[in-house]
């Protein structure tokens, strides 16, 4: 009995050693990121302006008229179309403010025009569904740059059918559908990852309280105050909290400092380790993407504060 007693005990001290050892193991946050855009290449060919770093615009103005490559359906929806199609982009072309949105038409460098190449609408019963195929063309001058071609679908079931969604709903998520296919072709967007949490010594398992409510900069401060190892799963989990809060706020000092503490944690080994590898390569992109971004949206702030001088449009 006296033996058993003693197995029990040391089975339990040691999982406590391990549980307070592993506090953090499989405990994941959500962080803000980028994707890159697909057509990068192509959307530097549409930069206007000097040739000076700070002179080098990315904007665009829409074409104000929807054209159709087939017959127009009815007036309504045409209108729907062209005011849903033209609201979804200034939404989601600015809202990463990677390029803006020109506000005269007839004197931009760069201009969008859209073409319906197929549009259905149907009723029927419980039934709605909606189709739609639209051309966008991001021209420079006269030199067609991007040309691509975006499909969304819209079905919407109901055994009754007043508590489907009217025509304007689906024909709003329609329009949002397809843009955002095409935004994402031309623009970084945003986007969340998770990262998981290592290890960490029983003194600073409480840092992962506060990361999981948010508190990031409390769990940051913490975590330099520690005096003990700072070891490769110190400076993984540090980088994981630097890289919450910059991303969180876009700011790139912080970023840059996330950036350091995952090369320090490579150089302690953690490039043979799958979550930090993985980790850093997505930070690395999303670093990558966070400098080209604020560089661009310094470059168009220099554009508006132009028109609005000389057309007083503040």
């Amino acid at each position: 009995m006296l033996r058993n007693n003693l197995t029990m005990q040391r089975l339990i001290g040691l999982s406590l050693i391990l549980l307070m050892s592993g506090c953090a193991q499989n405990t994941k946050i959500v962080v803000p990121s980028y994707t890159a855009p697909v057509e990068l290449s192509k959307i530097e060919e549409l930069k206007s302006g000097s040739e000076t770093a700070e002179g080098v615009y990315l904007s665009f103005a829409i074409n104000p008229d929807l054209a159709f490559s087939t017959q127009p359906p009815a007036n309504d929806e045409v209108d729907l179309l062209t005011r849903n199609l033209v609201n979804q982009l200034q939404v989601q072309i600015t809202e990463t403010r990677f390029i803006s949105i020109h506000p005269i038409y007839d004197m931009a460098s760069v201009v969008l025009d859209m073409e319906v190449m197929d549009f259905q609408y149907s009723e029927q019963g419980g039934e709605r569904k909606a189709n739609l195929s639209v051309t966008f063309t991001l021209s420079k001058g006269s030199n067609a740059v991007l040309a691509k071609v975006y499909d969304a679908q819209e079905f919407r079931f109901s055994s009754d059918p007043n508590r489907l969604p009217s025509k304007q709903t689906v024909l709003a998520s329609l329009t949002q559908t397809a843009v955002k296919k095409f935004v994402t072709d031309i623009s970084p967007t945003r986007t969340n990852q998770l990262r998981e949490f290592l290890s960490l010594p029983s003194d600073l398992s409480h840092v992962i309280g506060f990361a999981e409510k948010g508190n990031f900069q409390s769990a940051i401060d913490d975590m330099l105050k520690y005096q003990g190892k700072r070891d490769v799963n110190f400076y993984y989990n540090l980088a994981v909290l630097y890289e919450a809060q910059g991303s969180r706020s876009e700011n790139l000092n912080i970023s840059a400092n996330a950036k350091q503490a995952y090369e320090q944690a490579f150089r302690l080994g953690g490039n043979q380790n799958d979550i930090i590898a993985s980790a850093k390569a997505r930070f690395d992109n999303f670093y990558r993407l966070l400098v080209l971004t604020q560089d661009q949206r310094t470059r168009n702030l220099q554009l508006n504060q132009e028109l609005d001088e000389q057309f007083f449009m503040r």
